[in-house]
């Protein structure tokens, strides 16, 4: 049988399927039909942990495939909703006990180390080739 590759939106649509929907996973939960969707608050923590962790392993899997077969849609994908879940994380823990400037002003700070960072690996993966 002949190995084929996914087509390009195929595996775009399929990705931002995947994620989606397990960050939404992270945020809310699984809540059941049988409750009309009236669940606010009846999901612990250690599920949301759980789909919180599972989102991370899946965004790193995806990085980390991405980097190893030089697949850029990959590495795009894998890096956006793991900074998506972590930034999403730090709202959920931090804007109400953190004062809002500080809290701004932490965030754009660790945005442009991400930048600089993606900036010097791009930099440097130029000069190899």
């Amino acid at each position: 049988m002949e190995k084929r590759e996914i087509n390009g939106v195929t595996l775009a649509y399929g990705l931002l399927t995947l994620f989606v929907s397990l960050w939404f996973l992270s945020l809310f939960g699984v809540y059941s039909l049988s409750e009309d969707f009236r669940c606010c608050g009846k999901t612990s923590d250690t599920e949301l942990f759980i789909w919180s962790a599972v989102m991370a392993g899946v965004a790193l899997m995806t990085l980390w495939e991405g980097v190893k077969h030089d697949r850029s849609m990959l590495i795009g994908f894998g890096s956006a909703f793991l900074g998506i879940e972590l930034y999403t994380k730090y709202f959920e823990y931090f804007w109400d006990s953190m004062d809002k400037s500080l809290f701004f002003f932490i965030l754009g700070v660790s945005l442009l180390v991400v930048i600089a960072e993606i900036h010097r690996f791009k930099i440097k993966k130029a000069h190899t080739e």
